[in-house]
């Protein structure tokens, strides 16, 4: 993960928030690059027309992850819907069979 991707995601979770100090800066990272990482391994690949998709889902997921306090068993429904959406953008931006047939 690049550090201007992770700044972008950084600077809207706090927004998200409320938070206006770096004192939990190191804590959100953690979860950032957590949440990257599920992301990635579920088959989104970080594109630049997807860019703005995934800083929103990321930085809308570590809001609520910080609120909870990681407390949830289960990820809410629009987290899910949001992210399978995401796996079928990037299908389709990196893909070309899957351009060619759909």
């Amino acid at each position: 993960m690049d550090t201007d991707l992770l700044n972008s995601i950084k600077t809207y979770a706090k927004a998200v928030i409320g938070l206006t100090t770096d004192a939990r800066d190191v804590y959100l990272d953690s979860i950032i690059k957590g949440v990257y990482t599920d992301i990635t391994d579920k088959g989104v690949a970080v594109s630049d027309s997807l860019k703005d998709s995934i800083v929103s889902y990321i930085g809308d997921f570590v809001a609520w992850n910080y609120r909870t306090q990681g407390g949830s068993d289960t990820m809410p429904r629009t987290f899910e819907y949001r992210l399978h959406n995401l796996v079928l953008a990037s299908m389709r931006t990196n893909n070309d069979d899957y351009k060619s047939v759909y």
